[in-house]
């Protein structure tokens, strides 16, 4: 089974295990994340970073999210340095899903043993391209 966009979940997913194998154990998630966007741009990939969105009602701002990374337009990763995922951390990265309007996401945990899981956005094939404001 073929899953949107595997090809670029993939190649992320191997940077994260790259950038994870290199580094030692125990920096500050911040760390990890600049490494790995590093990487990712270093594979030639479009990398945008701390990417801000607002939510309006009745054009109020009603709400402000900050993706940590979206690549090519279409994957959002959020990256984790936490002794295990929660249900917390994969709700977190399905409203980034959602207010950023892309298909799929990456949460990447340098944690302890390592964590990846893709979390998809199944509405986001009915909406048009992303727009950092939404409405």
């Amino acid at each position: 089974m073929r899953y949107p966009h595997q090809e670029l979940t993939e190649q992320i997913i191997a940077a994260f295990y790259l950038v994870r194998d290199t580094l030692p154990a125990n920096l500050l998630e911040r760390v990890y994340h600049r490494a790995l966007v590093v990487e990712l741009r270093h594979a030639g990939l479009q990398v945008a970073q701390e990417v801000p969105f607002v939510v309006k009602h009745r054009g109020v701002d009603v709400g402000h999210y900050r993706a940590d990374v979206i690549v090519n337009d279409v994957v959002v990763i959020e990256a984790k340095q936490v002794s295990r995922l929660l249900q917390i951390h994969r709700d977190q990265l399905l409203h980034y899903l959602v207010v950023a309007r892309c298909p799929v996401g990456l949460l990447l945990n340098f944690g302890p043993g390592g964590e990846v899981r893709r979390v998809e956005n199944y509405s986001a094939e009915r909406q048009k391209l992303p727009s950092r404001t939404t409405a």
